[in-house]
């Protein structure tokens, strides 16, 4: 990392960059999801669809439904058992909240790029399926801010002001998760950043009636697969002069055991809360966090 002219270090990486070809990937990425959630559910994959007014279409009945869902007018004519599937009146409102602390600006390639570049397409994808999209961020020294997306003529203005953001200047999760706005009835909630600097117990309290949690965990490839000769010492990121972890191979190891632990008290937690844990290196194509995965995009 850089040395600051003051008293800390500057990560690599703070800016983030639309790429060239985006929009046509995020057309793909669309169009690629809407398949599968038609070949699973049987019709043409809405994120908002579930119980409610608005009839949508039919699929076919899965084992182990509740038999109350079967639609018998269907059964009757078509000697197979059919669902009708509805849609809330209520418009589904996504709430992403995105960490842009210094520690997102390591890289390279940059954990921030890597971050705006999901939240981006994650907002895409859900404006395109009928979702208002809210996302959250926050400046270091100002309250948190909220761009909004409710329908796609409004994406090229969503995107050039999400693009604009830098790592470094911001704060992160932990204090995002404070915004009072996240008292209100979101369909889902997305927690995109590194994770650091929060803890389980901090966004336990949140989760609440059948509101589902999505965190993505973006580490940059030297934070997630360091070399082990010897030579890295782990600075803070956020401008401390102060190491984070001793150089040499036993820093090294240290730091593994470290990361090695906490990944996998993320895992068992988010496993026991039935939450989504999308684990991302910047290094990789945006559209991995999503296909690989359904994205966590869920209804």
């Amino acid at each position: 990392m850089k040395k600051d002219a003051g008293s800390g270090f500057l990560p690599p990486c703070p800016d983030a960059k639309e790429p060239k070809d985006f929009l046509a990937r995020l057309q793909g990425l669309a169009s690629a999801f809407a398949r599968r959630r038609a070949r699973s559910e049987g019709y043409g994959g809405d994120p908002g669809a579930g119980r409610g007014q608005e009839f949508v279409g039919y699929r076919p009945y899965r084992v182990g439904e509740d038999a109350r869902a079967l639609d018998f007018l269907m059964l009757a004519r078509l000697g197979k058992p059919y669902v009708r599937v509805q849609r809330s009146e209520a418009q589904s409102h996504l709430c992403i909240l995105v960490d842009r602390r210094g520690a997102m600006a390591v890289g390279p390639p940059g954990k921030w790029q890597a971050a705006a570049e999901i939240v981006a397409a994650w907002a895409h994808v859900a404006c395109l399926a009928g979702a208002r999209v809210s996302v959250v961020h926050a400046a270091r020294h100002g309250a948190p801010q909220v761009l909004e997306l409710h329908k796609s003529a409004q994406w090229k203005d969503f995107s050039s002001q999400l693009f604009l953001l830098t790592a470094g200047d911001g704060k992160g999760l932990a204090d995002l998760l404070g915004w009072r706005g996240l008292r209100e009835r979101f369909s889902q909630v997305v927690c995109v950043g590194d994770l650091f600097d929060v803890q389980p117990s901090d966004i336990e309290p949140h989760l609440r009636g059948a509101v589902p949690w999505t965190l993505v965990r973006v580490l940059a490839p030297l934070e997630a697969a360091p070399d082990s000769d010897g030579v890295v010492q782990w600075l803070d990121p956020e401008g401390k002069s102060q190491p984070r972890h001793g150089g040499g191979a036993a820093g090294h190891w240290a730091y593994m055991r470290n990361l090695a632990a906490n990944q996998e008290q993320w895992l068992g937690w988010a496993t026991q809360h039935r939450v989504t844990l999308i684990n991302h290196l910047s290094s990789h194509a945006f559209e991995e966090a999503f296909l690989g995965t359904d994205g966590g995009l869920q209804r």
